[in-house]
């Protein structure tokens, strides 16, 4: 009896454990019937697609930009070199825009990206039409290193926008109190004195040597006391008594500036009634000197720019485009007897010499007298102003050494930087005088060794003024703020009607200026009444 209450206790302990089993999870009838979790869903997605010219793929140059539609922060990505593009986004709808050198914007919007989900877009920009400006941010692409130091040189301020009613800033320089003084004055303008720079359009200059400004209706600001010279922090007067100057110096202060005129520019930047003629950008920029780039945006040729112009000619003014688009040469803005102008685009040197050719007679004004600023093209020409038609006193001017950028990188400044550094602004050692005037001389140390001088210091003393002059030193002459570019001494020459003429510079430098600078008897010993043509100098 006892065996068998033993059993039924053993078989209801293991019928207890099968239920217990069971009910763990060893039958898999009860999983099959509960809800199952449901996935997350995705919460970002894809946007990708290829860009194209319409005949060909674009490149890595494009670039685009992803911002959520009604606002958020924006996703730039670039093409690879076949076009294509791909960026992951949250889900949400999206505009788009593209840029690349060359070519006109394109946008679009609206554009859905699902979670999970790749959301296509191609896409097709056109062409811009040859003798485009695209600007020096876009030459900057590839170009990026020059860029850099160009935007450090004087030339791209030489015309600056007021936007926002706030001054232009320049990368070196200041004119703040400048135009403090400006607005204490009085000013010739129907206008009247600004206020402040909500009565400004454009500042002209500011880099180094002066600024002047124009007023809301882009006339310049003349008076007594509207030029701010940044040498001595003082104000000096532009064409005082002139009411409302045009400014027509577009020439040579914008890029890609075309005269007003009836039939072929019947327009006026801004609509100012001031401004005499349109521009492209403000200041001397890449394209200014080596021509509208949207060809070669497009083709990345060196074929389809110009790396050294040459100087436009009357022809290229007289025609319909006005020479708009083409490269401008140094020659043509340095220069003031051989600037052609309109509207007749016939300067007075080429009047003279018969030839439509850059530059001409070395312009002088003031009392006393020096070389009026950018004519650095007509000193290297050296005419003769008693018989201009002759041209050139230089029997090697047709020589490679003349060249701007033989001395000269023009992507930096002569002023703030360092100019023996690399690059260089100018070739400014007698080592790079030498490089074109080797000499044998065993003399050549005893001139080196004056004070420490270079070839530049009696070769291109500063004859020339920009914005201030120097007061003369016992007998030495009043000196400008700019080296003239002369070069030949003459030590036969010396008095002051040797130097200047009616209004034009003879093409030599005088002892006044070669020696006189140092030698005037409080500098160094006086040399004005000493016979020093037959001293060898080198």
């Amino acid at each position: 009896m006892k065996n068998i209450r033993f059993y039924i206790k053993c078989l209801a302990l293991l019928l207890a454990m099968s239920v217990s089993l069971m009910a763990a999870g060893c039958s898999d009838s009860d999983d099959l019937d509960s809800p199952q979790p449901t996935p997350p869903t995705p919460t970002s997605g894809t946007l990708n697609g290829t860009a194209d010219d319409g005949t060909k793929p674009l490149d890595e140059y494009l670039e685009i930009t992803i911002t959520p539609t009604g606002g958020g922060d924006s996703v730039v990505v670039n093409t690879d070199a076949n076009g294509a593009y791909s960026t992951s986004l949250t889900a949400g709808t999206y505009d788009l825009a593209a840029t690349r050198p060359g070519y006109a914007n394109y946008s679009s919007n609206g554009l859905e990206v699902k979670g999970g989900e790749t959301t296509t877009h191609n896409f097709s920009m056109t062409a811009l039409a040859a003798n485009t400006y695209i600007g020096s941010s876009n030459c900057a692409m590839c170009h990026a290193t020059k860029v850099a130091t160009f935007v450090n040189s004087g030339h791209p301020y030489k015309l600056n926008k007021v936007v926002n009613n706030t001054e232009p800033s320049y990368p070196f320089s200041a004119i703040a109190n400048g135009f403090e003084m400006l607005k204490q004055g009085v000013t010739d303008n129907t206008l009247g004195t600004p206020t402040s720079y909500a009565d400004i359009s454009y500042v002209i200059g500011g880099f180094y040597w002066k600024s002047r400004w124009m007023d809301a209706d882009g006339y310049i600001i003349t008076g007594d006391a509207v030029q701010y010279n940044l040498a001595t922090n003082a104000m000096a007067g532009y064409h005082a008594g002139e009411v409302d100057k045009p400014y027509n110096c577009g020439n040579c202060h914008t890029t890609g500036w075309k005269h007003f005129d009836d039939t072929n520019n019947p327009n006026r930047q801004d609509n100012l009634p001031g401004i005499d003629g349109t521009f492209s950008q403000t200041g001397i920029q890449c394209e200014s000197c080596h021509g509208a780039a949207s060809t070669h945006a497009q083709t990345k040729l060196a074929a389809d720019i110009t790396k050294i112009a040459k100087s436009r000619t009357t022809a290229d003014f007289l025609a319909s485009d006005m020479a708009y688009g083409k490269p401008v040469a140094c020659s043509e803005c340095h220069t003031r007897d051989g600037e052609k102008d309109y509207p007749t685009y016939v300067s007075k040197f080429t009047t003279a010499s018969g030839l439509d050719i850059p530059g001409g007679r070395i312009q002088t004004s003031g009392t006393p007298t020096l070389i009026r600023h950018h004519e650095q093209y007509d000193e290297v020409l050296a005419v003769n102003p008693a018989s201009p038609e002759s041209g050139s006193t230089r029997s090697n001017l047709s020589s490679p050494m003349w060249n701007c950028l033989t001395c000269h990188n023009t992507h930096t400044t002569t002023v703030y930087q360092d100019i023996s550094g690399d690059p260089p602004g100018a070739a400014n050692l007698n080592n790079d005088c030498m490089v074109c005037h080797p000499t044998t001389d065993p003399n050549l140390a005893k001139t080196f060794g004056m004070k420490g001088l270079t070839c530049m210091n009696c070769h291109m003393p500063k004859m020339v003024k920009s914005a201030t002059s120097t007061a003369a030193v016992g007998t030495g002459p009043v000196l400008g703020d700019i080296k003239v570019h002369l070069f030949k001494i003459d030590m036969t020459k010396d008095s002051e009607t040797e130097q200047f003429s009616d209004g034009f510079a003879n093409p030599w430098i005088t002892k006044k200026f070669s020696c006189l600078t140092c030698h005037n008897g409080v500098d160094a010993h006086d040399r004005s009444t000493i016979d020093d043509t037959g001293y060898d100098f080198h």
